[in-house]
C-alpha cells in the first residue's frame, strides 16, 4: 500500500460519518420542532392583536358616549348646564 493507516482509523472514521448524519437529522428534526410551536404560537399572537384592535376600533370613544347622551337630555337639563357659562362668562379660564 502506498500509504499507512492507523489501526482503528477504519472503524473511527465508520463512527464519525454516522455521527455526522445522525447530528443532520437531529438538526432537521429540532427544526422541525422549533417550526411546529412558532408557526401556531404566531398565528394566534396576530389573532389576538387582531382581535383586540377589532374591539378597540369598534368600541364608541367616550366623547362619542357624551355626544349621544347630550342630544338625548332635555332642554331644560342643557340650559342649567350652560347658564352658568352665559351668566359668568368672565371666570371661564381655557385649557
Amino acid at each position: 500500500m502506498p500509504y499507512r493507516i492507523e489501526s482503528g482509523a477504519i472503524d473511527l472514521m465508520k463512527i464519525r460519518s454516522k455521527s455526522a448524519v445522525e447530528r443532520k437529522a437531529a438538526k432537521i428534526v429540532q427544526r422541525k420542532m422549533v417550526l411546529r410551536w412558532a408557526v401556531p404560537l404566531a398565528v394566534a399572537l396576530f389573532a389576538g392583536v387582531a382581535l383586540f384592535g377589532f374591539v378597540e376600533l369598534t368600541e364608541p370613544t367616550y366623547y362619542e358616549l357624551l355626544m349621544e347622551q347630550v342630544a338625548d337630555a332635555p332642554a331644560d337639563v342643557l340650559f342649567e348646564m350652560t347658564a352658568d357659562v352665559v351668566e359668568y362668562a368672565e371666570d371661564i379660564t381655557m385649557l
